[in-house]
């Protein structure tokens, strides 16, 4: 395994043509001891991403637009390139500075930069549609959510059946819930921060965003500092925690492993000497033994879809 870092220059397939990438400026940098993944020929909403050497968070709706997260290691060279049927309006907001080049012949849009810290936001507009391309560095895609919100019915929390994840938020040490009025006006979040003081909530999401909860609180001061971005500051206070005197208090415990006594009673343990098995599935490894339960008599009943939803 190499140690020291390998500059590249990749050939990709991009539907029936061959790429090498980058193709605007700069090398692709394989770090020593590390891996990266080229992704290629993917669709995201209406939209389609031809290649990328930056790694792929994922993708959502922002705003009623095709969004797709991407993120890479700090002051590395990375490329990302999407089909578009005409050159778009470029709208940058963010740190990480960019470069582009459309190629009329191919419909491909490519945007090349070097990571810097934080999130950047780039919207390419055609007559058309918008796509959003949010880039982040390694540390800060570490602390993103994308929270699942529930729709109505049976299968109300599987996400592209009822359920959808229209937001990416960053910001709080971890989100848990999130709720979304119908409307799309009014936000519930609730999650975890990581210390006392203030920290800046910023919600990528609809642009009819009017309020925003932080564990049942109403936040004050939302703002809106881009097309479906949002902004606001959660100030906390240190709380008081009471730790029970543990030396004094009364400890009850069970015996979780009685096989290791020395009057443990074997007889009535069962032999996993079977070598053969009815399950479709054989295992791939630790031959010639079978050891699933149910070939020894060990049975745990299937729960039918009427249990599943009580």
């Amino acid at each position: 395994m190499l140690s020291a870092s390998v500059p590249l220059m990749l050939t990709v397939a991009v539907g029936s043509t061959n790429k090498t990438v980058p193709q605007l400026s700069g090398n692709s940098t394989l770090l020593g001891r590390d891996s990266f993944i080229i992704s290629t020929n993917l669709a995201f909403g209406s939209s389609k991403l031809l290649y990328s050497t930056a790694m792929l968070l994922s993708t959502f709706q922002l705003d009623g637009n095709d969004a797709l997260v991407v993120y890479g290691k700090g002051s590395l060279v990375y490329e990302v390139s999407v089909q578009l049927d005409r050159e778009p309006a470029v709208i940058t907001s963010g740190t990480t500075q960019i470069t582009t080049k459309y190629f009329s012949n191919e419909k491909s849009f490519v945007v090349n930069f070097a990571v810097a810290h934080g999130i950047t936001t780039v919207a390419l507009e055609t007559t058309q549609k918008t796509v959003v391309i949010l880039i982040a560095d390694y540390d800060t895609a570490t602390n993103l959510w994308m929270p699942t919100i529930a729709g109505n019915g049976d299968l109300a929390e599987y996400v592209d059946i009822k359920a959808s994840a229209p937001l990416l938020i960053r910001g709080p040490y971890l989100v848990r819930t999130a709720t979304l009025a119908q409307t799309q006006n009014a936000l519930a979040l609730t999650g975890d921060l990581t210390a006392e003081g203030s920290t800046v909530l910023t919600v990528y999401g609809p642009s009819t965003l009017t309020s925003i909860s932080w564990n049942g609180k109403e936040l004050e001061r939302v703002k809106k500092v881009a097309g479906g971005t949002w902004q606001v500051e959660i100030v906390t206070s240190g709380a008081s925690v009471e730790i029970p005197d543990l030396l004094q208090a009364e400890w009850r415990y069970r015996d979780s492993l009685p096989e290791i006594g020395a009057g443990f009673e074997d007889e009535s343990l069962v032999f996993a000497n079977h070598t053969t098995t009815t399950n479709t599935f054989p295992p791939y490894y630790g031959g010639p033994w079978i050891l699933y339960a149910d070939d020894y008599g060990f049975h745990v009943r299937v729960l039918s879809c009427d249990q599943c939803r009580r």
